[in-house]
């Protein structure tokens, strides 16, 4: 993965719908070809109330985004933090961009064309034996330490340390260019895990 820049990316919601449903929370952690890392972080206020059950869930309440900036704003300075190079990660990244895409183009006029790399697709093909594949049980599987989920900023971290943990397992197979990691998280389930199995 050298010579590839990467952001990886989580997104908090009042919902599961990017048409019904508004951004509370997004978190970036930009990773440049360097190793060097940049760090974008922003509530937002969604102009409605947050469902209290979003709130149990996250943490997120009322109060505390009633001061933050607008979707406008805050989608404006994501997309002067990103560069159009980066590969953006995230556990379950469809739904992220599906949010983001959304947000992009009502704002912006355009979505995001960026290549993704998905940890959740990826772990599945290199860990095939695990029964889920939710980020906390990854965690507890692979020992990646956490106090507490849902809320951007912690996804985002243990989402780059299992993307790390996951890059680490594809080099025995010598899959460890970009190129062939993202062939190789849309390969069926069978054939990845046959292809691993060799390797080991």
């Amino acid at each position: 993965m050298k010579n590839s820049s990467f952001a990886v990316i989580d997104v908090e919601t009042t919902g599961l719908s990017p048409r019904r449903n508004k951004l509370i929370e997004i978190h970036a952690l930009r990773i440049d070809k360097k190793g060097k890392t940049k760090t974008f972080s922003s509530l937002i206020n969604p102009g409605t109330s947050i469902p209290s059950f979003i709130t149990r869930l996250t943490g997120i309440t009322n109060d505390m985004v009633a001061d933050s900036p607008p979707v406008s704003e805050v989608i404006t300075n994501l997309a002067n933090f990103l560069s159009e190079d980066d590969i953006i990660v995230g556990h379950n990244v469809s739904f992220d961009m599906r949010f983001l895409n959304h947000n992009f183009t009502e704002i912006l006029g355009r979505p995001i064309e960026n290549q993704t790399l998905c940890t959740l697709r990826l772990a599945r093909r290199v860990y095939p034996e695990l029964c889920s594949y939710r980020l906390k049980d990854l965690c507890d599987e692979l020992k990646i330490e956490s106090d507490s989920f849902h809320r951007a900023g912690v996804d985002v971290e243990v989402t780059k340390e299992l993307m790390y943990n996951l890059y680490d397992a594809l080099k025995k197979a010598e899959i460890s260019d970009i190129k062939s990691i993202l062939k190789f998280q849309k390969m069926p389930i069978a054939k990845a895990s046959k292809i691993l199995k060799q390797c080991q």
